[in-house]
């Protein structure tokens, strides 16, 4: 009864008063301005108008010194956590929590299939947290990828030979995977072996600024030859960081806006590249991992002890896992094999990574020509299931993208929306409809920050 006199105070008093009362603003019509309004028409299946805006993220949640605005979302959009008596992302929220009163880095890892590859629903995610909690940058990509192009940058590669764990099978030389998916080697044969990376002027604008450009690799040598060039001016290393054999090496930039980066490596047939990354020194990196061809089961596959290494170089709040588009071709009965080999995938990060939450992404929906119609595949709700399942049991919380869209069927009615939000193939999304994939993920993960943070002390 006390809480509904205070609620009916605060709706009365003056916009001037209710600033003392410091609890959270409730929202309004301006914490929803959009960036950019698209007009789609028959998506989710009705025949109105709809419009699709995006959040203007400098009003969205913050907590401390900064106002607290209440973001809700639809009960089907909700993040679900294993148990109703706890948050199976608190870790992340605590460090988000920190970022206004400590100069530091969360990554955030999002794992996935070709529905995220080139850096499609990871890119406005990452847009999202940096326009609220700060980080610049591009995240951490590998040398080269398998038959992808990234949207954030232009990459020009020579001198390397590539293995990755997942597709048909594993094409390394060994099971010391970086957590890419990749490792990449010199070429014997060249002299030298370098990447070119420029920006793209039309991309999200957090990409094309960075501070930092960090290298991870393996090598049994305490020192690796290598030389970032910008502008064709040589950049000095800052530091360089080791567990095990796997390191980390950092250098400063000052106008990677401007100007593309070159990195060469002289001859050195021992060092093994996982990846680099541009990110800033404080706020959150995102870092788009879209594994083409992987169910997300190949992760066991890797060396763990190596994995360990590398995951422990970096300072990871969120792993977001999102998979099932390569399983749903794959028809059975039952699904609980499936539902045991995601378990040991989340155990295992659980286990290398006891201070990062997890969160699992269930499958888009996926349509297939049937009698003449596109209907969902059978077998979508069962593959969902065992996610979440998965999930639960591992103390994961769970995000359930087919609802998300709009149930069953709704594959079909992305594709036909004015302007299209899927592509032909029934499967993928385009750009437009990873956007508003990313904008709703980080509408959900705000919902439920926010209303941990209330119920928190």
């Amino acid at each position: 009864f006390m809480s509904l006199v205070l609620l009916f105070l605060i709706l009365l008093v003056p916009s001037k008063v209710v600033t003392v009362f410091k609890f959270f603003s409730l929202p309004n019509e301006h914490d929803f301005v959009p960036l950019e309004v698209e007009r789609v028409k028959t998506i989710y299946g009705m025949p109105q108008d709809l419009l699709f805006t995006e959040v203007n993220q400098k009003s969205a949640a913050k907590k401390g010194a900064q106002e607290l605005n209440l973001l809700t979302v639809a009960a089907q959009e909700r993040i679900v956590h294993s148990s109703d008596f706890d948050n199976d992302l608190k870790l992340f929220y605590h460090q988000l929590n920190r970022l206004s009163s400590e100069d530091t880095l969360i990554r955030i890892l999002h794992f996935g299939d070709s529905q995220i590859e080139g850096d499609r629903v990871s890119g406005k995610l990452r847009e999202s947290f940096q326009n609220v909690f700060g980080g610049c940058g591009t995240g951490f990509m590998p040398i080269s990828e398998h038959r992808v192009h990234r949207l954030n940058v232009l990459k020009y590669v020579s001198g390397w030979n590539r293995y990755k764990v997942f597709g048909s099978k594993p094409s390394g030389l060994h099971n010391k995977y970086g957590f890419l998916g990749y490792y990449h080697k010199m070429d014997s044969v060249k002299e030298n072996s370098h990447i070119q990376i420029k920006k793209k002027r039309r991309y999200f604008k957090g990409v094309n600024r960075a501070e930092k450009l960090v290298v991870l690799y393996r090598d049994s040598n305490e020192y690796v030859d290598a030389e970032v060039q910008i502008n064709k001016q040589g950049q000095p290393f800052t530091n360089e960081q080791a567990r095990g054999i796997v390191r980390k090496r950092t250098w400063l930039l000052d106008s990677f806006s401007n100007n593309s980066t070159y990195i060469k490596f002289k001859q050195d047939t021992s060092m093994e590249v996982y990846g680099l990354s541009f990110d800033c020194f404080k706020g959150v990196a995102v870092d788009n991992i879209g594994l083409r061809g992987s169910a997300g089961t190949e992760f066991t596959k890797m060396n763990e002890a190596n994995l360990k290494n590398q995951l422990q170089l970096l300072n990871t709040g969120l792993l977001i896992y999102q998979f099932g588009v390569n399983v749903i071709p794959y028809v059975v009965n039952d699904y609980k094999f499936y539902e045991n080999m995601v378990y040991r995938q989340l155990k295992l990060f659980k286990r290398l990574m006891p201070n990062t939450a997890i969160l699992v992404v269930g499958v888009s929906d996926m349509c297939q020509k049937k009698d003449g119609e596109f209907k969902s595949f059978p077998n979508i709700t069962k593959v969902i299931d065992a996610q979440r399942n998965a999930a639960l049991r591992a103390g994961c919380a769970f995000w359930d993208l087919q609802k998300v869209m709009g149930g069953e069927g709704s594959m079909k009615n992305w594709v036909n929306a004015e302007p299209p939000l899927g592509e032909k193939d029934y499967t993928h999304f385009n750009r437009r409809g990873a956007n508003l994939v990313g904008e709703k993920l980080f509408n959900a993960l705000m919902s439920d920050y926010n209303s941990y943070s209330i119920l928190t002390p």
